[in-house]
């Protein structure tokens, strides 16, 4: 099977997948879509690790039918998150199959707009929206995200907050500490 496959060995759990134990039960998942991004956060070792580059992503099929076995066994909540998960093709479309088996969704994105799709459409499918913003200063952001996006970031979560709530994400580091206070106003003032 597809979940035997995902889940039969240390290494595959810890690449591709992680699913987390809930009263002695599989409750929640966390599914790696994709380990390619279009940030260099300094942060995260996605991008940075060998072991990461080559992973495949499950074809279509393939991925409903993980996210199928993990409903059988008791999965009831799923983050989409990677890498950049906007960043595969058959995100939506996994998230719709999984609301359809009653499956509660989260994406968790860096929210750097692409050609592959709108973060508008994905939010629009999910229960929960997460996106990725350590600074609202242009220089820190680059310098933490390894990427000069900002602007196009903070677009895409106005875009989003016309769909639904947004939660925004920081990771906390000697870069942005001092503008925490300044990142809770952002979103208190933009109805996160």
């Amino acid at each position: 099977t597809v979940l035997h496959k995902a889940f039969g060995k240390q290494e595959e759990i810890q690449q591709n997948k992680e699913v987390c134990r809930m009263k002695g039960q599989y409750y929640c998942m966390r599914y790696y879509i994709t380990y390619h991004c279009n940030s260099h956060c300094h942060y995260c070792n996605v991008w940075q690790e060998e072991r990461f580059r080559n992973v495949k992503e499950l074809g279509l099929e393939e991925a409903k039918e993980l996210v199928k076995q993990c409903y059988q066994v008791g999965v009831r909540y799923i983050d989409f998150t990677g890498g950049e998960p906007s960043l595969n093709r058959n995100l939506v479309e996994l998230v719709r199959y999984a609301k359809s088996l009653g499956i509660k969704t989260e994406i968790t994105t860096n929210g750097i707009p692409h050609s592959g799709g709108t973060m508008r459409e994905m939010a629009a499918y999910v229960d929960k929206f997460n996106i990725s913003l350590d600074t609202l200063k242009k220089d820190v952001y680059r310098v933490i995200r390894g990427v000069d996006c900002l602007d196009e970031v903070l677009a895409v979560i106005k875009e989003i907050a016309a769909v639904r709530r947004p939660k925004i994400m920081a990771a906390i580091s000697r870069d942005n500490i001092l503008e925490m206070e300044d990142l809770i106003h952002f979103a208190r003032h933009n109805g996160m």
